[in-house]
């Protein structure tokens, strides 16, 4: 909040090219070949926003599993204190 009493907003996500739904739901994220149960609090059509989510590095590849049968690969774009934003991987990168 800043003096005003207004939620500012991360310069990351004002840098967004495609829009965000909110969404909130339970996820399975591997990484590393360990599972983390992590809220997937957003989506757009290149990405998911994460909150509970274990330390991440900057480009590393994970997976996330939405259900038995929904699992994307995608890559870390950024993360800060168990948030982080994933982008959709191309076929082949993970």
């Amino acid at each position: 909040m800043n003096s005003l009493n207004q939620l500012e907003i991360p310069g990351f996500a004002e840098k967004r090219g495609s829009a965000r739904t909110s969404i909130s739901t339970e996820a399975i994220l591997v990484v590393d070949n360990q599972e983390h149960v992590v809220v997937v609090t957003d989506s757009s059509d290149v990405g998911y926003g994460l909150e509970n989510a274990p330390q991440l590095v900057v480009g590393d590849a994970v997976l996330l599993r939405l259900s038995p049968s929904k699992i994307i690969p995608a890559r870390v774009r950024w993360w800060k204190l168990g948030r982080a934003g994933i982008e959709v991987a191309e076929t082949g990168l993970c």
